[in-house]
């Protein structure tokens, strides 16, 4: 995992970090994207309909070798591949991203999701992001 999304995560959570990306991976829906026997990125998506109908809590999890030139082409193909299936199912996907992670954010602008002005939580900014069925998602 990058230390940026350790960061990410120790930040966000009250609980050890392994303890909080378990708990993540086991309510959540989750795929690894693998090239040949590495891992590369996991995704996730958790219905969050008990707080808005229709809403999906989309998330990424990245490797260092996900960030290599030979691997962000798949990385991409297979993120947009992964929000529109995800889009499918949930009219709104959406999240924050740490305000530090300044690639994470220009990867999902160009995924299409919009990003919000940064808010403050447990003391660090982060950036809501989300994504309606209604937008266009043919951006590349």
């Amino acid at each position: 995992m990058r230390a940026i999304d350790m960061e990410e995560a120790a930040i966000v959570s009250r609980w050890p970090v392994w303890a909080r990306l378990l708990w993540w991976v086991l309510t959540s829906e989750v795929w690894a994207l693998r090239r040949g026997r590495t891992v590369l990125a996991l995704y996730g998506i958790k219905s969050m309909e008990e707080h808005q109908e229709g809403l999906g809590c989309i998330w990424q999890l990245a490797t260092y070798d996900a960030g290599l030139d030979w691997n962000k082409p798949h990385i991409y193909a297979a993120s947009a591949a992964f929000v529109e299936d995800c889009q499918r199912r949930f009219p709104v996907l959406g999240n924050a991203v740490y305000a530090k992670n300044t690639r994470a954010l220009r990867f999902v602008k160009r995924l299409g999701f919009i990003v919000q002005p940064a808010m403050v939580v447990h003391g660090a900014l982060f950036h809501p992001i989300a994504r309606s069925a209604c937008v266009d998602s043919s951006r590349g």
